[in-house]
């Protein structure tokens, strides 16, 4: 009985001792499992890199003339066949850039999948702005380098930004063009068309801003003709160039107000105006022309460097160019009158006409005689 009693306390002493040392070898196994689950869960949430709307969208930065490489895939992350990786690219004012698919075949023959690839592209608002529109491309567009030129199921873009601005390229399935940028698990989708893929994104020199300025006509009583200067596309840093008013028949202080000096155009601005007085002097004259010059330029080229303004004169043609506004001559028998005035003056220029009027009684003769 005493053995008995003996072995009992030793198997509850076992258990006690060995019961803690269970419990931690039970809690390192469910630390274990729960840590496995979250790194899986982690890992399907990161397998979906390019993200799947606009906030989430894959950055990437465009270095010219060279071709960049992303592989990814849809139908993976959180939303299966209604997976849309967006990429997220900033594009320079008349820059071109290419963004091209392989996936049924890369560019030495491979495939990659089954995919049949749809591209779409939008402005920073979510906006589709895809050349041709959305509904009228159907995916099958070939770049130059796919292999055998295929593009049937490997889509191709072509993007030439009209302003410099933030873009967002997405990459979905020929199933589900219709999604919404900013929302994802949008659009539909067939599992059969899912699959991985590498995206080629290829980007050209961004132009280089050139400097022009324009020619402008301006009327005498304007008081100020504002002569634009612009640069052909925007630029990324601070361009400056000089600017002088050249004098031509008219005369800077007679005809209009000198002016000298710089344009700064600050990044993202395409347009300057340099303001110039015009003097309405209401001296009978024909019209007149000035120039303005724009010289030593930082930051891009000037390639119109002169324009010529024109102030065309307000003053009254005094002789008349027709019958009811002709000028009254009053004849004084036996004297010469002499009138001094100008054809090519006034409004009309080289249709100019001076008609003169004058009664004359019966009989009488009169003469006329132009000396020029």
């Amino acid at each position: 009985m005493t053995d008995r009693l003996s072995n009992v306390k030793a198997s509850l002493l076992r258990r006690f001792v060995q019961a803690p040392r269970k419990r931690k070898r039970l809690t390192a196994q469910l630390n274990r499992r729960l840590s496995s689950e979250t790194l899986e869960k982690r890992q399907m949430l990161a397998a979906d890199l390019a993200g799947d709307d606009l906030a989430s969208a894959h950055v990437v930065s465009l270095q010219p003339n060279q071709m960049q490489e992303f592989d990814a895939s849809i139908g993976d992350g959180l939303f299966g066949v209604k997976d849309v990786d967006l990429y997220r690219v900033d594009i320079v004012d008349g820059q071109t850039v290419t963004f091209d698919v392989d996936a049924y075949y890369d560019d030495n023959g491979n495939n990659l999948s089954n995919l049949d690839s749809y591209l779409r592209i939008f402005d920073s608002a979510g906006t589709d702005i895809t050349p041709g529109g959305e509904y009228y491309r159907y995916g099958y567009a070939s770049s130059p380098n796919d292999y055998g030129g295929y593009g049937w199921a490997d889509d191709y873009l072509s993007f030439t930004a009209d302003q410099t601005a933030t873009y967002y390229v997405g990459v979905s399935s020929q199933s589900n063009t219709s999604y919404d940028p900013t929302v994802g698990d949008s659009g539909y989708g067939h599992a059969s068309y899912t699959g991985a893929y590498r995206l080629q994104v290829l980007g050209n020199s961004p132009p280089v801003p050139e400097l022009s300025v324009a020619d402008l006509t301006a009327q005498e009583d304007d008081g100020m003709a504002n002569v634009v200067v612009s640069l052909s596309a925007e630029s990324t840093s601070v361009v400056t160039v000089d600017f002088s008013v050249v004098a031509g028949s008219a005369l800077a202080g007679t005809d209009y107000t000198s002016s000298n000096g710089t344009l700064t155009f600050s990044p993202g601005e395409v347009s300057k105006s340099i303001p110039v007085g015009i003097v309405d002097d209401g001296a009978m004259e024909s019209d007149e022309t000035f120039t303005v010059q724009l010289s030593n330029a930082v930051g891009a080229p000037i390639t119109m460097a002169l324009a010529t303004i024109e102030i065309v004169d307000d003053d009254p043609d005094l002789a008349g160019d027709q019958l009811s506004t002709a000028q009254t001559v009053t004849l004084s028998g036996g004297s010469l009158l002499e009138i001094d005035a100008e054809i090519g003056d006034g409004r009309f220029g080289n249709k100019d006409v001076d008609l003169y009027r004058l009664d004359i009684a019966t009989g009488q003769t009169v003469t006329f005689d132009v000396d020029a």
